[in-house]
């Protein structure tokens, strides 16, 4: 969570702008991925800075491997 001084820090301004994202039908995955096999299944080259379209079978990819066990 962001507080106030935060916000207000990244906007530079009280009535600057800002971004917001809310997530929902969210799962936590039993076996996280690594930030570089997860770039690797989503095909991503460089950082997670902006939404992205996942394909499908990258989607299945990455759920199956966040859900196997150990």
């Amino acid at each position: 969570m962001w507080r106030w001084a935060d916000l207000l820090e990244k906007a530079g301004a009280p009535d600057g702008a800002l971004m917001a994202l809310e997530f929902g039908q969210s799962e936590r995955f039993t076996t996280p991925i690594p930030y570089e096999e997860a770039k690797a299944i989503l095909g991503v080259k460089g950082t997670f800075q902006a939404p992205i379209e996942v394909p499908e079978d990258a989607f299945m990819q990455a759920y199956e491997r966040g859900f196997e066990s150990g």
